[in-house]
């Protein structure tokens, strides 16, 4: 209230002009409502500021929170890396919470101001306190206005540093996911060995590989054939899923040298089969005979030529052939292919034919039950056995399979010139009985390996590997394969194995039933390793892989790796490059030129760390060695 004047000064305003009281009110009335109409002018200017900073707010939550979604999905292997980034994102939290708490302040004061400016509207008495007040938010709005303008800048600067940080993230999936593609192969590459086993009194050496698959990779599928040509090239070829579904394609080439899976065009036949049987011949050609197409058992013999990838249906010549079946046993002796037993339409069968491939006519093969005083009964009737030819083929070996019953582990051979069958009494650590295994002769062994074992309703997957010498006979194990308890394989699918040469190539399915690795198993016969240790000592050592050496110089902080160049081609080796990969998932290349050894320094103590050698050709082709793992000492 503004302060009372003297009674002489009241006397004095007495003599002049005095207004009347009702014009008075009318002119406090009007002053009034211009200062209300002032002051709702003012709250709705505030409003519209809150609006649009709690529209800021939201934009600004909405991107700390997508913030924090993609920072989620980065991998505890780059956390050296982004230890930085989080620490700004923690701070940018921060001061966002901080910006929440004064939006809320100011929130709480808007609505007092409110408040006021209707305690305004309805006490005409307290009009001087009103524009005190009124004035006091003018001054806040002001404060309110700089204090937006400053967060305007915060808020595009953070949106600028987000932007950066998704770009750098983005980045750095995509070569985390690179990354761990290279150490997935770099640590199946290192999960090789090799070892010296006494095998028959003698020494073998047996070393086991393991590469990952890439291309397009087939499915897994029951009562398919593997073959190999070359030793560059493995042909995969019929089957069928167990999920309701045919399989979606029936051939599918796989090159050794670049370990990628193709699609063979334009190789499809009529229709898929599965259980037939494949044998190579002639080197370059895929003889099929049999099998089964969803309910029909076929007798056609079809051939594929694996270097155009084509197919031919030979024309039978004479009116006799074989009655249908499928899981048969098929071998290759002297350009004839012979077949034995398999399922047949009313039943097992035990008989023998024979294919011949430059007549293009079957035999059947009348067995002799005595010979010279010598007496013999066939094998019984079976499927999914195996027939092995000698290198001379005059002897025929037939191991395991079925009698729809139980699974066999018998052994007969067949003598080609005096067409009679003999059993064969087996002494040392008989294998487990078997079917949908893969044999092959190898000079004097029967080599065996996979399948599986059925009794009744149980069912038991194999991976074992063993040898037969034939001249004995006794058996040895080469390997148990125990590998195959930590693969989920479906029950009653055989793995995937063939032989060629003195090699076992096998194929492992992942948890999604593709076929994405490769295990080769390669053995040197004792008299292999005897030539070699002559050659070595004239001089001559013939070696076609790069080694990179098991023992290495290794500090607190260094480590340095030698390696053994392939005496094959070695006049063409350009330089050698040394890959090395950490546990945490950094691959890189630490050496690049000609010498066979290199040091790395800069390594923590204690750390494991992966080493793998590529040799480079003048002709653009690579060679790549084992991968192995060394330590740094504490």
């Amino acid at each position: 209230m503004p302060p009372k004047k003297e009674k002489k000064d009241d006397k004095k305003k007495d003599d002049k002009l005095v207004e009347s009281p009702e014009e008075k009110l009318q002119q406090e009335i009007a002053r009034l409502e211009g200062e209300k109409a002032d002051l709702c002018i003012e709250l709705n200017f505030l409003r519209n500021k809150l609006k649009e900073r709690d529209a800021a707010n939201q934009s600004l939550e909405n991107a700390v929170d997508t913030l924090n979604l993609q920072l989620t999905k980065s991998t505890q292997d780059y956390a050296d890396i982004l230890e930085h980034k989080e620490q700004q994102l923690k701070a940018d939290e921060v001061r966002i919470r901080d910006l929440e708490k004064e939006l809320a302040a100011l929130q709480n004061e808007l609505a007092e101001a409110n408040k006021r400016a209707d305690g305004l509207a309805e006490a005409d008495a307290q009009h001087t306190e009103q524009l005190e007040a009124a004035s006091g938010m003018v001054e806040e709005k002001l404060q309110l206005e700089e204090a937006v303008r400053k967060q305007d800048a915060v808020i595009s600067k953070q949106e600028a540093e987000l932007g950066a940080l998704s770009e750098q993230i983005q980045t750095l999936q995509g070569d985390l996911a690179e990354a761990n593609v290279r150490i997935g192969d770099l640590t199946l590459k290192s999960s090789g060995t090799t070892q010296l086993k006494i095998l028959f009194d003698e020494p073998w050496m047996v070393a086991i590989s393991r590469y990952r698959l890439n291309g397009d990779t087939p499915a897994h599928r029951d009562g398919n054939t593997m073959n190999c040509f070359g030793g560059k090239l493995l042909l995969v070829y019929g089957g069928m899923l167990k999920v309701g579904s045919n399989a979606a394609r029936e051939l599918s080439p796989l090159q050794l040298d670049s370990l990628q899976w193709q699609r063979a065009i334009g190789a499809k036949t009529i229709d898929f089969l599965h259980h037939q049987s494949a044998t190579t011949v002639a080197r370059t050609k895929m003889m099929v005979f049999g099998g089964q197409r969803r309910d029909e058992i076929l007798g056609e013999v079809t051939i594929l030529h694996s270097d155009t990838m084509k197919w031919v249906t030979p024309t039978i010549r004479g009116s006799n052939a074989p009655q249908p079946r499928h899981s048969h046993a098929t071998a290759n002796a002297r350009e004839k292919v012979f077949v034995f037993g398999g399922q047949g339409e009313v039943g097992l069968l035990n008989d023998m034919w024979e294919w011949n491939m430059d007549t293009m006519h079957w035999t059947q093969i009348a067995y002799y039950h005595s010979l010279g005083g010598h007496s013999t009964e066939p094998p019984c009737a079976r499927r999914n056995a195996t027939l092995c030819a000698t290198e001379d083929g005059k002897r025929l070996w037939l191991y395991g399979g079925s009698n729809g019953q139980i699974s066999l582990a018998d052994l007969y051979y067949f003598d080609t010139e005096s067409m009679m069958w003999s059993q064969v009494t087996l002494t040392g650590p008989i294998p487990e009985p078997r079917e949908s295994h893969c044999a092959c002769i190898v000079s004097k062994f029967l080599m065996v390996s996979g399948g599986i074992q059925r009794g009744g309703e149980a069912c038991k997957h194999l991976a074992d590997t063993h040898i037969l010498d034939i001249t004995a006979p006794n058996w040895e194990c080469m390997d148990e394969g125990l590998w195959i308890n930590s693969l989920q394989v479906q029950k009653g699918r055989p793995i995937i194995s063939c032989f060629h040469g003195n090699k076992l190539y096998t194929l492992k399915p992942n948890r999604d039933e593709k076929l994405d690795e490769l295990q080769i198993l390669e053995f040197s016969l004792p008299e292999d390793i005897e030539r070699m240790k002559n050659e070595k000592k004239k001089g001559n050592l013939y070696i076609e892989k790069l080694e990179l050496l098991d023992e290495a110089v290794c500090t607190t902080n260094s480590i340095e790796v030698a390696w053994r160049p392939p005496t094959k081609n070695c006049d063409r080796v350009l330089n050698f490059k040394v890959m090395m990969a950490t546990t945490t998932g950094v691959v890189k290349d630490v050496y690049q030129g000609g010498q066979t050894a290199c040091r790395v320094n800069g390594l923590r103590a204690n750390a494991e760390y992966v080493f793998c050698v590529k040799a480079l050709y003048d002709d653009g082709s690579f060679l790549w060695s084992e991968s192995k793992s060394f330590h740094t000492r504490t």
